[in-house]
């Protein structure tokens, strides 16, 4: 089998810029790589390189040359971007001065930018409902302690489910969760729109100790289906 990489989100090749210097994260699952090719994500018009991460699971296009606010680099970012070994994080040079605050040096700087990895789910007219899974941990050293989680009551396209594996020997937990979406919510979407799905958990440990974790899960109407 062979995959083009240098596509967006549903597929579409890149039509106006050159993509080089790709590496593969370490478990084999992502690929870093540059491209001036302005419409593999929305947005893009600096005019200069920027750094993409495709996700081979799931498909999605992330450009990781941005601020924290995912404003564009108003500069080019250098032609080589490598993962961290853990492959949640990628290092990258860019003559940006607008990917930090107090950016006044006029050089090249070298920054590492944190990736957030979406669950992307496809309209899929042959399906009635369409589900994802996922799990993230937590630490609580307190034997005995009771864990809850909840959720902002934002209006959401899915609903999401938890169950809690409360910690063992050496205090690590586990939260599993599955998000589930009527598909005809998709199928209703304006064509190739992504609307993002952004769900706020709180997991409390019921004596004040809480912890945060954003679950973004991706819907897209595609004007074709591309595997």
């Amino acid at each position: 089998a062979i995959t083009r990489i240098n596509t967006d989100s549903i597929g579409r090749e890149a039509i106006n810029g050159d993509s080089t210097n790709a590496q593969f994260s370490s478990d084999g699952s992502k690929v870093v790589f540059t491209s001036t090719a302005t419409n593999l994500v929305a947005g893009d018009t600096n005019g200069f390189n920027d750094i993409f991460v495709k996700d081979l699971v799931t498909g999605a296009l992330t450009r990781v040359s941005t601020n924290a606010a995912g404003f564009e680099g108003l500069s080019a970012s250098d032609r080589v971007a490598e993962f961290s070994n853990d492959g949640t994080k990628v290092i990258f040079h860019s003559d940006s001065s607008n990917l930090v605050n107090g950016d006044t040096n006029a050089m090249r700087d070298i920054f590492v930018k944190t990736i957030a990895s979406n669950a992307r789910i496809v309209d899929n007219p042959n399906l009635t409902t369409q589900s994802v899974k996922g799990t993230f941990s937590f630490t609580d050293n307190d034997a005995g302690d009771t864990h809850a989680v909840s959720i902002d009551s934002d209006a959401h396209y899915g609903a999401l489910a938890f169950n809690v594996t409360e910690p063992g020997i050496g205090g690590a937990g586990k939260v599993s969760y599955t998000y589930t979406v009527d598909n005809a919510q998709i199928h209703n979407l304006a064509l190739d729109a992504v609307a993002h799905d952004t769900f706020h958990v709180t997991l409390s440990d019921g004596h004040g100790g809480t912890v945060t974790q954003d679950l973004t899960f991706d819907l897209l109407h595609p004007t074709s289906m591309i595997a």
